[in-house]
């Protein structure tokens, strides 16, 4: 890609939901290195937002936060934090980290508790792309795919699986059992998985 219109004319819509953004009074800043106790509370306010919509607790979540927090508090070079404000209130984030040709998303959250965000996660990906394009940058690594949106604002994607393991076989067996709960595996989860493998073999 050349200019951000490589990557804008192949995929609907999202102009209209740069201006409707823009239009609500939602505006993109970008921070390097490290973020202001202000942006910090807000940081931990959309991660909380967002593990209360989590599919599945899982022991590291509590960690995670504290990591996040502990980079975001300390100057780190070649770190970018993309900030989506509405009205200058901070509703949501992506961190992450430059490398030579690649920019690689570390860890991100958005308020889960708004009706709304008018599409600031659907923008988020020109964003970080604009970004890159002016960097020179040749790859982005998003992370794990495991939303509609995401699928739809990337160009490729690496099929990955999750695996859990114990030595011991009733905690395996209680565990797959317990899984069957959660959002993990429900309907809605197993379509989308289902969608991506059935069009992997249609291509």
């Amino acid at each position: 890609m050349t200019s951000i219109e490589d990557y804008t004319k192949n995929h609907k819509n999202i102009n209209r939901k740069l201006r409707v953004f823009k239009n609500k009074g939602g505006k993109y800043t970008r921070v390097e290195q490290q973020l202001n106790k202000d942006q910090l509370r807000s940081l931990k306010k959309c991660f909380l937002s967002t593990s209360e919509k989590s599919v599945f607790y899982l022991p590291y979540q509590e960690l995670y936060l504290q990591a996040a927090l502990t980079t975001g508090s300390t100057e780190v070079k070649n770190v970018y934090y993309f900030i989506a404000t509405l009205d200058n209130e901070f509703i949501g984030y992506q961190v992450a980290l430059l490398t030579g040709n690649y920019l690689n998303a570390l860890h991100g959250a958005f308020d889960r508790s708004r009706k709304t965000t008018y599409h600031a996660y659907d923008i988020l990906f020109v964003k970080m792309t604009e970004f890159a394009i002016e960097k020179g940058i040749k790859t982005i690594d998003f992370g794990a795919v495991i939303n509609y949106t995401k699928e739809k604002m990337i160009n490729r994607s690496i099929d990955m699986s999750y695996f859990i393991y114990s030595k011991y076989s009733i905690i395996q067996k209680a565990f797959n059992v317990l899984l069957k709960f959660t959002k993990i595996q429900s309907d809605e989860q197993m379509k989308f998985r289902n969608n991506i493998i059935r069009a992997s073999i249609k291509g």
